[in-house]
Parts: C-alpha cells; sequence; structure tokens
C-alpha cells in the first residue's frame, strides 16, 4: 500500500511510518474499512498489521451533516480536530 515506507508508490517514498487520513465523503465507513483490509491482505507481500491510529478513516456517516464543502470555514472547523497529526491526507468523492 502506497504509505508503507519499505515499498513507495510510484516515485515516492515514506521514509517511515506517517499518520494518514483518508477523507471520503461517499463511501459508508465500514465499506472503506473491508476494501482496504482486502487490499492489505492481497499486497505482496502481505501488508504488515497498521499501528492504531497510523490510518484513520472519516466517513460521511461519521459526520453529523456528511462531509459537506471543504471551502466552507464551518466545514473546515469541524474537520480541523481530525488533522491533529495528520501527516498525509487522502480527499476522495468529496463534494458538496
Amino acid at each position: 500500500m502506497p504509505w508503507r515506507p519499505d515499498r513507495g508508490f510510484l516515485k515516492w517514498r515514506a521514509g517511515a511510518p506517517r499518520r494518514v487520513l483518508l477523507l471520503d465523503g461517499e463511501m459508508p465507513e465500514a465499506d472503506l474499512r473491508a476494501r482496504l483490509m482486502n487490499v492489505a491482505a492481497a499486497g505482496d507481500p502481505p501488508g504488515r498489521p497498521i499501528d492504531r491510529g497510523a490510518f484513520e478513516i472519516l466517513a460521511a456517516d461519521r459526520v453529523k451533516r456528511g462531509i459537506g464543502n471543504l471551502g466552507s470555514p464551518l466545514v473546515q472547523a469541524e474537520l480541523d480536530p481530525w488533522l491533529e497529526g495528520v501527516e498525509l491526507l487522502i480527499l476522495d468523492t468529496c463534494r458538496a
């Protein structure tokens, strides 16, 4: 998987484990977790376990009104606590 320091992705290498936040405005968290577990298990070699707190998922079903418009200061303020310590932010299907 791209965030593994020993493997890299295309021309990028992490060099060390990084804290990752995946922000998805469409899929429910349970579906995202299941999909990522399948991807990690299918790796060659299979991925090592991810440290607790190293990879967080914030899906629309975990936010009261959904993810919302990321350009809105109110939405930014609501999401700000999730960004504490995050070194890589992945945005997927975020739309107003």
